[in-house]
Order: structure tokens, then sequence, then C-alpha cells
């Protein structure tokens, strides 16, 4: 039983380190979105991608307001 807890602690501190460490190398939501949304605007998931509400509801946020 203690060798079971053992391993378990061990696979537990290694998962989170991992997880940790990805944690911390990631882009923040609001860019990994950002790059998302520009990787469907330049075709990267093909033309029906374009028609998701994710894409048309940023879409039309972003002509209303652009970039000057």
């Amino acid at each position: 039983m203690e060798q079971q807890v053992m391993a378990l602690s061990k696979t537990l501190t290694k998962n989170y380190t991992y997880s940790q460490a990805r944690k911390t190398e990631y882009p923040s939501i609001s860019e990994q979105l950002d790059l998302f949304w520009h990787a469907i605007d330049d075709g990267a998931f093909g033309d029906s991608a374009k028609s998701t509400s994710f894409y048309t509801e940023l879409k039309a946020v972003k002509d209303k307001y652009p970039k000057s």
C-alpha cells in the first residue's frame, strides 16, 4: 500500500510540474483566441470556419471598430 501511495505521489508531482511548466509558457487566453481568430481569417481551417459564430461575432466587432 505504501508503495502505491508513493507511486501516486510521484505521478501527481510529475503531472503538476508538467502542467505548471506549460501554464507559464502558454500565451494568455486572449492571445490564444486572437491567434485562433487570425488562423481562421487566414483560411487555416478552410472557408467553412468563417461561418462559425466564433468567427462571425468577432468579425462584426472588428469591422465595426477597425484599426486606424
